[in-house]
């Protein structure tokens, strides 16, 4: 703003000199005879002043590209913030999104495994079982019947699995689905895989520990390490169940005092 007024001002300054020049100075002569005089006095006037008009002109033009890159940077700026701004509420929607679609698989599986349960049955007519209440009378193949005395055996539990795997194959399979999707999501999964752990029932830990040690089973023990799956299992009745526990890593047990201190007693 101060360039431009200062350029109008000689503008006008040049534009009153010359008008001195002509009507008012009295160098002109009357009949034009000394007009190269006239001349060198206008261009010894003229040329400065246009020297200096061309500078403020060049110095404004400068000013005005100051002003436009002051600008555009100020628009990049807040482009850059905006932008930040907007990965950041897309970061979040992507978070947002990907725990729905964890959620949504977890109980789309957890229905199927309930599905597989409701199907499981044991005996016929009035002394048929199903669900939760079959997976109790599979148990007792094993002698899980809670009461009396059995001692185990290894080759003893490897036999019975191997008889109730037409059974409890399936089962077993959708509980391995289960553990696998949940330990592919990793941290993000832990809720879950706490939320699935606490449906299954003492029977069930007993025949899924028991399907760890199987010949069959044991790829089940590298996610029952990663989620401690025996951490609330109450240990069976019966002797010697030192010898199927040392089959499987401590690390499933968790904190399961009554374990560890089992194994630990029998080294």
């Amino acid at each position: 703003m101060v360039l431009k007024s200062a350029a109008t001002i000689a503008v006008f300054l040049f534009a009153g000199l010359i008008s001195f020049a002509i009507w008012g100075s009295p160098i002109v002569p009357e009949h034009f005879d000394s007009l190269g005089e006239f001349g060198d006095f206008v261009g010894g006037i003229g040329n400065p002043l246009l020297a200096l008009i061309g500078l403020l002109a060049l110095l404004f033009t400068i000013k005005l590209q100051l002003n436009e890159l002051s600008l555009s940077r100020e628009e990049l700026s807040m482009t850059r913030e905006e932008l930040e701004r907007s990965a950041t509420a897309l970061e979040h929607q992507v978070a947002q999104l990907e725990k729905q679609r964890l959620s949504q698989a977890f109980f789309d599986l957890f229905e199927m495994y309930k599905s597989v349960v409701a199907e499981i049955e044991y005996g016929t007519g009035e002394d048929r079982y199903i669900g939760k209440a079959a997976l109790a009378k599979h148990a007792g193949r094993y002698h899980l019947s809670y009461s009396g005395s059995h001692t185990w055996r290894l080759e003893d539990v490897k036999e019975r699995h191997a008889k109730s795997n037409d059974n409890l194959g399936n089962y077993y399979r959708m509980i391995f689905r289960m553990l696998l999707f949940l330990s592919e999501n990793g941290k993000a999964a832990e809720f879950y895989a706490d939320m699935f752990r606490a449906q299954l029932s003492t029977r069930e830990l007993h025949l899924l520990f028991l399907n760890c040690v199987s010949d069959v089973g044991k790829p089940m023990q590298t996610y029952a390490n990663v989620f401690e799956l025996f951490d609330n299992m109450p240990i069976p009745p019966g002797s010697n169940f030192e010898v199927i526990a040392n089959e499987l890593d401590v690390s499933s047990f968790g904190k399961n005092s009554e374990l560890i201190q089992l194994i630990t007693d029998d080294e």
